[in-house]
């Protein structure tokens, strides 16, 4: 599943975005005595809703309580078997619908839209990790060892409408989900198969207790890109490990860095995919022990300067038994900076970041002012 890096939503660490355009389905519906089954379904921008006539006289009229909003409207009978209506582009929320003839009797239902959520911080300590599926939901799935290491947050950001997150636990213990936007709370334990609904705004997800395996799938936000100003984007495909798998993100500014590591068990080893689109991208790459990566010169060990270059096409980074490696996922060093000067009071060789250069320089001039 191609991934879009984004960049810090309020005061949460960045992590990665979900950005790839997917292919538009048919969901169909039937339409028959006084139902409409199922009465609701989740769909995304450009899909298309297909009703099908089965019994009755009926019609397909966009609208709430029975009055009609002029979205679509369409008879449904033995003359007009099928009708279909394309989500559009700019939808977002829930698009109610009726029969006419029969709304009063309770005939109705809805489209649930789902824009799409992005990842915007991930905090993992787990047994295995698997992310990355060419499927229309974007699916993460972690095992937890049962020790006391273990851990899970994530973060995401619905930007307008809403969107569908399903969760499966198992094991003993529960995953908290808190809009954090609202602040309101609700846990879910395990041994349920749960359906979360974000609606815009910032959410976020925490395990606890005796958590064996959970299971994610979200609908991933459409996107062109990483954003960065050099005119390439730098995608995640996919996330692999087992054996023991630690994945934190931190951001400085606009830069959004990923980092992943293995355990000390010698069977520990996590794989990163990479791709690059549009152009050749220039990432701060930095790895310590058992690291190694295809698609790209590495940079030598504990060193990220100068920046690594990220070739159009596939790249992947290996890491096993107790190495890591941080990689600068999305860059906009640019983004804040409209009158070519830093605009953060770190940044002393106004370089746009705050690396080891600045405190080169800060130790240099390190004394008393004259």
């Amino acid at each position: 599943m191609r991934t879009q890096m984004n960049s810090l939503l309020l005061a949460l660490l960045a992590c990665s975005g979900l950005g790839s355009a997917l292919q538009a389905d048919t969901i169909d519906v039937e339409v028959q005595m006084l139902t409409f089954e199922p009465e609701t379904v989740v769909a995304r921008p450009g899909d298309v809703i297909r009703w099908t006539w089965v019994t009755g006289v009926h019609t397909v009229t966009s609208g709430d309580d029975c009055k009609a909003d002029g979205l679509f409207d369409s008879p449904l009978d033995e003359d007009t078997p099928v009708f279909e209506w394309e989500v559009p582009s700019d939808a977002s929320g829930t698009i109610p619908y009726f029969c006419v003839p029969h709304c009063d009797m309770g005939m109705q239902g809805s489209i649930l839209v789902d824009t799409g959520a992005r990842i915007r911080y991930v905090g993992i300590e787990a047994s295995s990790v698997e992310f990355g599926d060419p499927a229309a939901t974007s699916r993460m799935r972690l095992t937890f060892g049962g020790g006391d290491a273990d851990r899970f947050t994530m973060g995401f950001e619905v930007e307008e409408g809403l969107s569908m997150l399903t969760l499966a636990i198992s094991g003993s213990g529960s995953v908290s989900h808190r809009n954090l936007v609202t602040g309101v709370s609700e846990t879910y334990w395990a041994g349920i198969d749960h359906e979360i609904v974000m609606e815009a705004g910032a959410h976020g997800l925490l395990a606890s207790g005796d958590v064996d395996v959970i299971e994610l799938d979200w609908q991933d936000h459409a996107g062109s890109g990483s954003g960065s100003s050099d005119d390439g984007d730098l995608m995640v495909d996919s996330i692999s490990g087992l054996n023991g798998v630690s994945i934190w993100s931190t951001t400085s500014r606009d830069a959004e860095t990923l980092w992943i590591g293995a355990t000390n068990d010698p069977a520990s080893r996590v794989e990163l995919g990479l791709e690059v689109t549009g152009a050749d991208v220039e990432r701060s790459l930095m790895w310590v022990g058992a690291v190694s990566g295809t698609g790209f010169t590495m940079p030598d060990e504990a060193r990220d300067e100068p920046a690594t270059v990220f070739p159009v096409g596939i790249s992947t980074i290996v890491v096993e038994n107790a190495g890591f490696f941080s990689i600068v996922l999305n860059d906009d060093d640019d983004d804040d900076d409209d009158d070519g000067g830093s605009s953060c009071v770190a940044d002393l060789d106004d370089n746009g970041k705050v690396d080891g250069a600045d405190l080169s320089i800060l130790l240099g001039s390190w004394g008393v002012c004259p």
